[in-house]
């Protein structure tokens, strides 16, 4: 999906819980007051999902955005494969991934949360139930690996065999993923 004039937005109220509910719980969180607080916000403890509160239509245009990302950030490979930065190429093909798997969350109502949490739910809810394979979610979290040793590892260097040989079994499932979130809108 492109972004033109025409593109409906976030309803304000929309932006306002989404980056309300995270600021918040992220302090709650790091502070250690969420294990204090009434039972409202035991309720968010518990389910830590605002995304359960949007509307659909915000809903599908979060999606949307999230996917629009994934592709703009998996044709990055092109140009990183042509200047041969293949630590730079782990990491846009990891995030490539990550944002359709976010988009995956998103539109089933699930917290995406932190890089961790989006691997864990991705294994929870689509690998362990068979949606996707075992092999997929192995390559999703062989993918986070390697975009954490290329980027903080000043030791580590992605081969260009071995990231070469990732990029079409990433476009493959960014492909399942948007395949499988257009079969939800049906």
């Amino acid at each position: 999906m492109m972004i033109s004039a025409d593109t409906p937005t976030l309803s304000w109220n929309a932006v306002l819980i989404f980056g309300s509910i995270l600021v918040f719980t992220h302090i709650l969180k790091t502070s250690g007051l969420m294990d204090h607080m009434p039972c409202s916000i035991t309720t968010l403890k518990k389910t830590n999902n605002c995304f359960m509160s949007l509307k659909e239509e915000d809903r599908k245009i979060m999606v949307a955005l999230e996917l629009e990302k994934a592709d703009s950030t998996f044709d990055e490979y092109k140009g990183l494969s042509e200047n041969s930065y293949w630590n730079t190429l782990a990491n846009r093909l990891y995030y490539a991934l990550f944002h359709a798997v976010s988009a995956l969350l998103i539109i089933d109502g699930r917290e995406v949360g932190s890089h961790k949490g989006a691997a864990i739910r991705f294994h929870q809810y689509y690998v362990r139930q068979g949606i996707f394979t075992e092999d997929e979610g192995s390559f999703y979290s062989q993918m986070e690996t390697l975009r954490e040793k290329a980027d903080y590892n000043c030791f580590f260097k992605v081969s260009e065999t071995d990231i070469k040989s990732r990029i079409e079994p990433t476009r493959q499932l960014i492909e399942k993923i948007k395949t499988y979130i257009a079969n939800k809108d049906k």
